[in-house]
């Protein structure tokens, strides 16, 4: 999804001007060798502690749902 700026910022040292179009990279979050190490191969148990549990990282962090504002979908107008 993307969206843009409502203002000029400067983030991680880059300017980014007002109405810029932002594309968060799911791809790359979603390979992160910290969290997900060989992210590129199917195995669910990178994603539970020993005992079961999910880590943190991923109790905390829903990038699989999106970035942004919870808002119910249809309730979008789109221009």
């Amino acid at each position: 999804m993307a969206y843009a700026t409502l203002s000029d910022n400067v983030y991680g040292g880059y300017f980014i001007p007002k109405g810029a179009t932002i594309i968060v990279n799911q791809w790359a979050l979603s390979r992160d060798e910290e969290t997900a190490p060989d992210a590129s191969r199917f195995d669910p148990s990178c994603h539970l502690t020993a005992d079961g549990q999910l880590k943190d990282h991923f109790v905390n962090h829903t990038t699989a749902f999106g970035f942004g504002r919870r808002i119910c979908p249809e309730a979008v107008i789109y221009h």
